[in-house]
């Protein structure tokens, strides 16, 4: 093999490398997911919805440890195809994130966004300031917290690549 076809292959495989480490997001499986069931539905719905599993993100409105789990209450919105929730569209109710362990709530913060899926395990009754709220509960099998707004690329929130061949003149 000659040494310029040579060059342009391990040229590509470094640009290809840099593309799918650049990746932003999740990439939950969306097989056996109820799509269409929204956090709003599910608290409403009878137990026939318990154990259905579902996609949903939304934005941290508070974050709870207890003795052995950590429970995130969270702001539903739809999801962009990148799975991010889009908090620009309305917001389809409210639902907890019920995940055994530790998770700190520095980090799992009000306002950060959170992809979540996994099955949804009931619901639980609390308070949204003086109103009764009901609340679908999940369990995450799969958790994914977006970066802050400060650590994003300047262009519509989203990291971005940039490459750039220049000529410095002095």
């Amino acid at each position: 093999m000659n040494r310029g076809r040579l060059l342009r292959r391990a040229a590509c495989g470094l640009v290809l490398a840099l593309l799918v480490g650049c990746a932003a997001g999740p990439r939950f499986k969306t097989a056996q997911v109820d799509t269409a069931l929204t956090p709003q539905q599910a608290a409403a719905a009878d137990k026939s919805v318990w154990g259905r599993r579902v996609l949903w993100g939304g934005v941290i409105v508070n974050t709870e440890n207890l003795p052995q789990l950590s429970r995130i209450e969270v702001l539903a919105y739809p999801l962009t195809s990148d799975q991010e929730p889009d908090t620009k569209a309305t917001a389809l109710g409210r639902f907890l994130i019920s995940r055994r362990g530790y998770l700190e709530s520095a980090d799992y913060a009000p306002g950060r966004l959170v992809t979540v899926t996994g099955e949804i395990i009931g619901t639980r009754f609390g308070k949204v300031g003086e109103a009764d709220y009901t609340y679908a509960v999940v369990q995450p099998s799969g958790l994914y917290l977006w970066p802050k707004e400060s650590e994003r690329g300047y262009y519509d929130n989203r990291p971005q690549i940039h490459f750039g061949i220049g000529v410095i003149l002095h």
